[in-house]
């Protein structure tokens, strides 16, 4: 503004001008206009002088003003780009769950059948569980009465085979046996029995024969029965409820000291002829 008003000194109107040649004339003042263009131009110098160090001013305010619109604006790119960034992560998170989500519940439903199935094959079980229960109940009862049978059994054994299941016969009134050892016990009784009874064997033996005791030389049948000699008696003996009984028969001495002996192999083998009592039911 200031710049503005000098230019209007010095610009004037050609009447203007006119008159104040005319004063100038008169008054003898003919360097006036040369003084005034020389205090007009120092005052415009001043006055532009004064005008740059503002605009100077205004300058630097305006930069340091850009400067610090520039710092926000890339401080506001930084944010966006990270805020791109994390955006992006959450969108690749939130797409990874989803995945995840998605073979949850394909895993559940799986399970829920895989379930149901377990439920079948539970019910399955416990059906065959209850089945063996019961089962295992008829055998114990089963075992408990063969071992009672072959308690008595027992008695009715010759000598030999009592002494050769001496152990078993504490099994068999054992009760507090568990199942598998109370079978073990039956099945060893029963096959010692069994193959005492497919085989000729010899013992000696103390028995009571018309009421004397008596060493006998015993040649068992199976479990038929048996043949002895002793001395100058012989005779027959034969399992019943109370044990073996003995009974002497003195013809068959000679028959039965002959097959003791072919048994022993103390004589050449031969066919010996021995009664044998059939017993009916």
């Amino acid at each position: 503004m200031a710049i503005f008003d000098a230019w209007r000194f010095l610009v004037k109107s050609e009447e203007q001008y006119r008159a104040e040649k005319v004063l100038a004339d008169r008054l003898g003042w003919k360097h006036i206009y040369s003084v005034k263009w020389i205090v007009c131009s120092l005052l415009v110098s001043r006055l532009v002088a004064s005008e740059v160090d503002e605009a100077i001013v205004v300058y630097s305010q305006s930069r340091a003003v850009m400067e610090e619109l520039l710092k926000v604006e890339r401080a506001i790119d930084s944010e966006k780009r990270e805020w791109e960034l994390k955006q992006q992560g959450i969108s690749d998170l939130l797409e990874l769950y989803q995945q995840e989500l998605e073979l949850i519940s394909e895993e559940l439903e799986s399970a829920g059948s895989s379930l149901e199935k377990m439920n079948e094959e539970l019910e399955s079980v416990k059906a065959s569980v209850a089945a063996f229960q019961q089962a295992r109940e008829v055998l114990v009862g089963r075992i408990d009465q063969q071992r009672g049978r072959l308690f008595k059994l027992y008695g009715m054994f010759p000598e030999p085979l009592q002494q050769q299941l001496l152990g078993e016969k504490d099994n068999l009134l054992n009760d507090a046996l568990v199942l598998k050892d109370k079978v073990a016990s039956v099945v060893r009784v029963l096959k010692a029995a069994d193959k005492f009874n497919r085989i000729v064997s010899y013992s000696e033996e103390i028995h009571e024969i018309d009421g004397e005791e008596r060493q006998l030389r015993v040649l068992y049948v199976g479990l038929a029965g048996a043949y002895y000699v002793s001395g100058s008696t012989s005779g027959t003996g034969k399992p019943s409820q109370e044990g073996w009984i003995w009974k002497s028969g003195n013809t068959l001495q000679e028959s039965i000291a002959r097959a003791i002996a072919v048994f022993q192999k103390t004589a050449r083998p031969q066919l010996v002829n021995l009664p044998v009592e059939v017993q009916s039911k």
